[in-house]
């Protein structure tokens, strides 16, 4: 594992340690009366909102090292991180009681917004560091 994978986990597991203890009260003002298979959508829902966009971008950085077509990898991470963002926003707004999030000023999906803000801003700032460091390399 290297360094943005290490802080990649580290945030996922903050996240995952801040939000767990909302996830029952705001999931039962979404889904009061809900059978196991809402639930398990719901649950499905919020996985993928919440660590779609730290797995793209963990992915993306991997796939960023290899070969020559490195920089198309860095190319699809807002993209992809906004793309499982709105889908498990999708998946949780099937199962849902409401048309939208604003009862509970979007708790449900607050966890995995910030999140995305986090991965986004660490790849940035990861990708700002291998530019610099790169440039300082001497030509060889």
């Amino acid at each position: 594992m290297n360094r943005f994978e290490i802080s990649a986990l580290c945030t996922a597991i903050l996240i995952t340690l801040l939000a767990v203890p909302n996830f029952r009260m705001i999931s039962e003002i979404y889904l009061a009366p809900a059978s196991t298979a809402k639930w398990a959508i719901w649950i499905a829902g919020e996985v993928v909102i919440t660590y779609g966009p730290i797995t793209v971008a963990a992915l993306c950085w991997r796939w960023s090292k290899r070969g020559r077509l490195g920089w198309l990898a860095h190319l699809l991470v807002l993209p992809g991180a906004i793309l499982l963002l709105h889908a498990g926003q999708a998946i949780l707004l099937s199962v849902s009681n409401f048309p939208d999030f604003d009862i509970a000023i979007g708790a449900p999906i607050m966890p995995a917004t910030f999140m995305f803000l986090a991965a986004f801003a660490t790849y940035c700032a990861a990708l700002l560091s291998r530019l610099i460091a790169a440039s300082r390399e001497p030509a060889a």
